[in-house]
């Protein structure tokens, strides 16, 4: 599995103020990453390996809730898995908030 912790530390460190383009390639690899079953979505438990990782990566909590809610948000077709188009929308969203995407 390409989905351990040094890896994933590796390939989804966000720098500050990185280009759309940066961002999207590093969720890309964290994406494909985190597509256990290389179906090009990720189902929900797929997604919510990924958003603990990546809360744990960022020092933060990991909220069940909120990330049910998000998922949920973010599954713009309601076929219960996202595509790397509706996770991407998402993410970049959020990204540009925190002030991580300039």
């Amino acid at each position: 599995n390409d989905f351990d912790e040094g890896n994933f530390k590796q390939k989804i460190s966000f720098t500050m103020a990185m280009t759309q383009e940066e961002f999207l390639a590093k969720l890309r690899t964290a994406f494909d990453n985190a597509d256990s079953n290389k179906n090009g979505a990720l189902e929900k438990d797929e997604a919510k390996v990924l958003a603990q990782k990546i809360a744990e990566h960022q020092g933060n909590d990991f909220d069940e809730a909120k990330f049910s809610e998000n998922f949920d948000k973010a599954d713009k077709n309601a076929d219960g898995k996202l595509t790397f188009e509706e996770f991407s929308s998402k993410a970049l969203a959020a990204a540009k908030e925190k002030g991580i995407v300039a």
